[in-house]
């Protein structure tokens, strides 16, 4: 069995299948969350780096994933997941922090590749306010004259926004079975290290996950 230096060596260059398919259709959650680091407290910003995931809703299966630093905003890798997954997207939801223009447009490019994508992000309160001045045939201004018109409750009923949560559940899942940090010390270990727990997440999901049912 490899020591421990000598895994995070060779992890360095570990090349992983990072590509995915959604065959005839589905949708997608997206989202990003914070991982330590191996490193003494009082870090700060150094001390963490960012998880971003692309999550199937129905199987809890993560399809796309990137590791970046704390400071890159989480509208940046979202060309580069969607880019990997082939077939065809359904709706690729997001809360309010992928709500601006550039993501989407990013799922806009893509309806050549993926015919049916559409963003389906919370709407900002300032786009919402003007709503009646934004484009009315772009994602963004549709849903926030929707929401503008109709209310939150009755836009996220509408579009189905609660299949957003998909993600949330996924990186409660990967913190508590797989632990909330990262060993590796370079940028380039600590992508191959959460690639291979993402791996093992969907090597979990495969077998089936927890489902909850309301008792009388």
């Amino acid at each position: 069995v490899p020591d421990h230096t000598t895994l995070s060596r060779r992890g360095r260059a570990l090349k992983l299948d990072r590509h995915a398919d959604a065959g005839s259709g589905l949708d997608l959650a997206i989202d990003s969350t914070g991982l330590h680091l191996a490193r003494p407290s009082g870090a700060g910003h150094a001390g963490w780096r960012k998880l971003h995931i692309g999550v199937d809703p129905e199987t809890g299966r993560v399809l796309a994933e990137e590791l970046t630093r704390s400071e890159v905003h989480d509208t940046a890798p979202v060309p580069a997941m969607l880019g990997r997954i082939g077939g065809r997207l359904g709706r690729v939801y997001g809360n309010g922090a992928y709500a601006g223009g550039p993501t989407h447009r990013a799922v806009a490019e893509c309806r050549q590749a993926l015919p049916n994508a559409e963003g389906v992000f919370r709407p900002k309160a300032p786009d919402v306010r003007a709503a009646a001045r934004l484009d009315p045939l772009t994602g963004r201004g549709r849903h926030a004259l929707i929401v503008a018109r109709d209310g939150r409750a009755a836009w996220e009923r509408t579009t189905g926004y609660g299949r957003r949560n998909a993600a949330a559940w996924t990186f409660s899942r990967l913190k508590r079975v797989l632990g909330r940090g990262l060993r590796s010390r370079s940028l380039d270990g600590q992508r191959t290290e959460a690639g291979i727990v993402i791996a093992a997440l969907n090597r979990m999901a495969e077998l089936d996950l927890p489902r909850a049912q309301r008792v009388t």
